[in-house]
């Protein structure tokens, strides 16, 4: 594969880095990593556990020269395609050399011909300049948690299984979750989000938790002992109409997590292990188990697709 320079100046998405070592355990893939976060407190733990999983992953914060990026490499990948943190020069400069990462539907550069867009996901519509983009995704899967034996070693001890909702799409539907998923006492819940506000916490069950701003360490903790990952939203959230795509498709991959979602959300994704609702008015009984190994098995089928997109396009 041919000599990158990956660049990621947002401090959020972070799972975009995780995908990339990913795949450059697998193949010869020289990359230069330029990474302008790393002393926020979320960067500081995302990239400490990365550097546990993948050791040889090392950073720079410094973005080569003009003349340096001319001479040294084929291809930029930004990881997220509207990053304000990229000079907006170099973007143009390099467009013959530039790859996004589209985290929309449309393109929010359309002015720049950028050499080539991956989407996050099989999101909403086609590209309007060239519909063959459309096939282009590459879910940001990294494979954390490597088989359904050893996710099964972190759900076993737990005392009920573990719902877990992540990012603030799921906090309207809170106090009203009783009449969403039937069977909510079955499970302890967590709620996930950078910022929580006190009063969401009045009058809630005892088995939901929510948890604002936790470390890296902490959510990567509940996500290994989680049997769910999922989302509450409905026809007011850009994610429902596959505009957007929320990060919780890849990281329930990631960590072997069965995919929770409305039924709408998966309809370009097509995920057989997923379990989908109608909608969050029309309430459903959430199964207590089902077998791991078909987690398993069908992320080796995104994993296949991500492979293949970016194989073709880096080799």
């Amino acid at each position: 594969m041919k000599k990158t320079l990956v660049f990621q100046g947002c401090p959020f998405h972070y799972e975009m880095i995780g995908f990339i070592l990913d795949v450059a355990t697998k193949y010869p893939w020289e990359i230069t990593w330029i990474i302008l976060f790393p002393n926020t407190p979320d960067g500081i733990g995302w990239i400490s556990l990365y550097q546990q999983k993948y050791p040889c992953f090392s950073f720079s914060s410094t973005l080569p020269s003009k003349d340096e990026i001319e001479k040294n490499y084929d291809f930029i990948l930004l990881l997220t395609d509207d990053d304000q943190r990229f000079p907006y020069s170099f973007l143009v400069y390099f467009s013959s050399k530039m790859i996004c990462i589209d985290h929309y539907y449309q393109i929010r550069t359309p002015e720049i011909p950028i050499s080539n867009h991956i989407r996050i996901g099989p999101l909403h519509s086609s590209y309007p300049h060239d519909s063959n983009h459309q096939q282009k995704y590459a879910l940001p899967i990294f494979e954390y948690i490597s088989n359904a034996i050893d996710k099964s070693t972190f759900t076993k001890n737990v005392k009920k299984p573990i719902l877990t909702l992540l990012g603030g799409t799921n906090l309207p539907f809170l106090s009203r979750i009783s009449s969403i998923i039937t069977n909510f006492h079955d499970f302890d819940i967590f709620v996930i989000n950078r910022r929580i506000p006190l009063q969401m916490g009045q009058n809630l069950p005892h088995n939901i938790f929510l948890l604002s701003g936790i470390s890296t360490e902490s959510l990567f903790n509940v996500l290994e002992e989680s049997m769910y990952l999922g989302l509450l939203c409905d026809e007011s959230n850009d994610h429902y109409h596959l505009y957007s795509q929320s990060a919780s498709i890849s990281l329930s991959f990631s960590f072997g997590c069965r995919l929770l979602i409305p039924k709408a959300m998966n309809i370009n994704l097509q995920s057989t292990s997923a379990f989908e609702y109608e909608n969050v008015n029309t309430p459903f009984y959430l199964e207590t188990s089902f077998s791991l190994e078909s987690i398993f098995e069908e992320r080796k089928h995104f994993i296949n697709l991500r492979d293949t997109c970016l194989l073709e396009i880096f080799s």
